[in-house]
């Protein structure tokens, strides 16, 4: 008996200590308003007609798919290691986007499609992102289900800078192994 007390002791101190190791960076925590502008700055740099950003989502297409009462429905998901979701706020409304980040209280939009935006921090402080127009109810997609986006898919890059979000889309990886 002891020696099991002992186990479940040293699990609990094993699983304390691995989850107090976790890096945590200042610099990550960002309030309601700076996690819009950051996915503002994304979304600016990359909704765009195919003329002015050919790596893109192009604007026509997404607005008809993914806009109603004058927004476009956007789901942003942000990351610092997969499965964590540390941007404290619920959702926004500027510049003609309603940006909804909370998975935990996920709602269908009630348009053909919604913009899906995904950003991940790198080591370096800086972010990658990718965006596509996904159906409007994509968590219930089974597992493994994969669907191409009618609007393109844009890849890129956001940095924080003394003014502000700074996003740049980038040319589409060639290969997975480009991830």
């Amino acid at each position: 008996m002891k020696v099991g007390r002992c186990a479940v002791v040293f699990l609990l101190a094993a699983g304390c200590h691995a989850h107090s190791a976790v890096p945590t960076s200042p610099s990550w925590d960002i309030s309601t308003a700076d996690s819009c502008d950051m996915a503002l700055s994304a979304l600016r740099a990359t909704v765009a007609s195919n003329d002015a950003q050919p790596f893109g989502l192009e604007d026509v297409c997404v607005r008809r798919l993914a806009s109603a009462g004058g927004f476009t429905f956007v789901d942003a998901r942000v990351s610092e290691r997969p499965g964590a979701s540390p941007v404290g706020a619920s959702s926004c409304t500027a510049d003609g986007y309603r940006v909804r980040f909370d998975p935990a209280h996920f709602e269908k939009a009630p348009t053909e499609g919604v913009v899906l935006l995904m950003v991940s921090r790198r080591p370096d402080g800086s972010m990658d992102f990718n965006a596509v127009v996904e159906q409007p109810d994509w968590p219930s997609k089974r597992p493994g289900v994969i669907g191409i986006s009618p609007c393109g898919s844009a890849f890129g890059t956001i940095r924080r800078s003394p003014s502000g979000w700074a996003a740049s889309v980038v040319q589409p990886p060639r290969s997975p192994d480009a991830l």
